[in-house]
């Protein structure tokens, strides 16, 4: 994947592996041909993506290599939290894990839901009343149905109207 010159006639070597490899062979071989000691370090998937770094599905460059490689496990209900496609291929990084970005993003999906209002909610804009009939967290916006047609605008602006108030009177369901 990588590797480093020391200024002690040293070799660091970082290489991805799925299991243990004996190179044993090969480093005597690398050491005679540099002149050097050779220290192999094998590291992890996301490890290497930081190293060799590139562009995620997002179009961005992979978190691996902006904000460095996660160490813990991601929990299991992001993808679910951020309502992703119950594949885990499309969520998967250049590493081949879920993407770190999952999590990085986690707290902006949750802060949405508290502030906006939920699909199907009969809302007022700046463009008329209407229904909430989707999200988009990431531009911080709701999609309303008005009579019209549809119009995204942003979440702060989709003030919810109040819900019709029972007539005096009239208690329960109507049943006598």
């Amino acid at each position: 994947v990588d590797q480093s010159e020391e200024f002690d006639q040293q070799a660091v070597v970082y290489f991805e592996a799925p299991g243990r490899v004996d190179f044993r062979a090969l480093l005597t071989d690398l050491a005679r041909a540099l002149q050097a000691r050779i220290d192999l370090r094998q590291i992890g998937p996301r490890d290497a993506a930081a190293i060799i770094g590139g562009l995620g599905s997002c179009g961005r460059e992979v978190c691996c290599a902006t904000v460095g490689p996660r160490r813990d496990p991601l929990p299991p209900g992001l993808a679910r939290e951020q309502r992703l496609p119950n594949n885990p291929s499309q969520f998967q990084g250049t590493c081949g894990r879920s993407m770190c970005c999952l999590a990085f993003e986690s707290e902006l999906y949750s802060d949405f839901r508290r502030r906006a209002p939920r699909v199907g909610t009969a809302v007022r804009t700046g463009q008329g009343e209407g229904v909430v009939v989707g999200h988009s967290v990431p531009l911080d916006s709701v999609v309303v149905q008005l009579e019209e047609g549809r119009v995204t605008c942003p979440a702060s602006e989709a003030c919810p109207l109040a819900a019709p108030r029972p007539k005096p009177g009239i208690v329960g369901h109507g049943l006598g």
